[in-house]
Order: C-alpha cells, then sequence, then structure tokens
C-alpha cells in the first residue's frame, strides 16, 4: 500500500515536471488590486444574499451552500466499520435567497436532501434541491417571489 502511494507521488512529480518544460507555459501572478479578498472589500454584496443581517439562523453550520453537489470518496477522519453499509438522509433548509422581510421562520424556503452513501469504509455525498414550482420559478427568474403575494402558493 505505501509503494502505491511513493509510485503515485513520484507519477505527480513527473507530470509536473513535464508542465515546468513546456515552451508555451507562462505564469503570471495578479496585482494586488485584483485578489479575492480586494474584490470582496470592494463589491457590494446584493441583500437577497446578506444571510447573516436577515436572519442569524443563517450562520454558521447552517449557512447556506447554495449547489447541487455530488462529491465522491470523501476525506473521513478516522475508520468507518466495514459492517455499516447503507444510506443516511437528511432533509434540511438550504434558501437561495436570504429573509427578505425579516419576519419569516428559519424552515421557510428551499429545501434540499442530503446523501451519505457509505459502503466499503468509503463515503459518497450528494445534495440536491428539491424542485418545486416555486424553486424552479425563481431560479430561472433568478429572484426571489413576494414572500407574502406568491403567485405558487399552495
Amino acid at each position: 500500500m505505501a509503494d502505491a502511494g511513493i509510485a503515485g507521488a513520484q507519477d505527480l512529480e513527473s507530470k509536473i515536471d513535464k508542465m515546468r518544460r513546456l515552451r508555451d507555459l507562462d505564469a503570471y501572478t495578479s496585482p494586488l488590486w485584483v485578489t479575492l479578498q480586494a474584490k470582496q472589500k470592494s463589491l457590494p454584496v446584493k441583500e437577497e444574499f446578506e444571510y447573516k443581517k436577515a436572519d442569524p439562523f443563517n450562520s454558521g453550520i447552517n449557512s447556506p451552500t447554495r449547489y447541487d453537489l455530488e462529491m465522491a470518496s470523501c476525506v473521513v477522519r478516522g475508520t468507518i466499520p466495514l459492517e455499516i453499509d447503507g444510506t443516511f438522509y437528511r432533509v434540511t433548509c438550504d434558501p437561495i435567497f436570504a429573509n427578505r422581510n425579516k419576519k419569516d421562520i428559519w424552515i421557510n424556503g428551499d429545501g434540499a436532501i442530503d446523501a451519505w452513501l457509505i459502503s466499503n469504509g468509503v463515503v459518497n455525498f450528494r445534495q440536491k434541491y428539491v424542485r418545486t414550482p416555486r424553486f424552479v420559478i425563481e431560479r430561472t427568474a433568478l429572484r426571489v417571489w413576494d414572500v407574502q403575494k406568491s403567485v405558487c402558493r399552495g
């Protein structure tokens, strides 16, 4: 097992060495004013994405992820017993837009289904939004419908 790790590292080093020898490969560094941190400070964040201001519940571990995702072979701390074989599901709130009227309950909004597929000590993760009619319309329009007068209510 250790030999496979060493072989993999050597293979990676040879690929990096090949990249260094390419003639048309140029490396550029961005000036400080183009860095991500500088842009985050200079670009305004739209109100509909100010989750912490709109609802303190949507912060920390409850911060919205706002994505559909499939991730294979997740990093696991420790070992998972081989006897554990199955899927753990979680239904969770994952709002695309922040609480606009600041009076709404935390559970109202978009929902997602998380699945951890566990087999042979390996964990795969999936998260998918529930495609309700309201979700599809809001995603297409790129805006949230009025909280009180939703055309999709029901």
